[in-house]
């Protein structure tokens, strides 16, 4: 049976779509998502050396087929 080339999950804070990636001399490959936030960025001298603050939910699915911008 082919495995997907995209695949969608869905966490507490949204849904991603992300995509399988063959691994090179593997019968098998992985889902990767790329891009997810863990954190929001430690914006201000008051966030730069402070304990990272959670991120905020997303509506919607979120594309993590590739890495966003910077």
């Amino acid at each position: 049976m082919p495995l997907s080339t995209a695949s969608e999950i869905h966490t507490k804070l949204g849904s991603l779509r992300g995509k399988y990636e063959s691994v090179k001399g593997k019968d098998t490959g992985v889902h990767a998502y790329l891009g997810v936030p863990f954190a929001k960025p430690p914006v201000g001298p008051a966030l730069r050396l402070a304990a990272p603050q959670p991120v905020e939910g997303w509506e919607g699915v979120r594309d993590a087929t590739k890495q966003p911008l910077m």
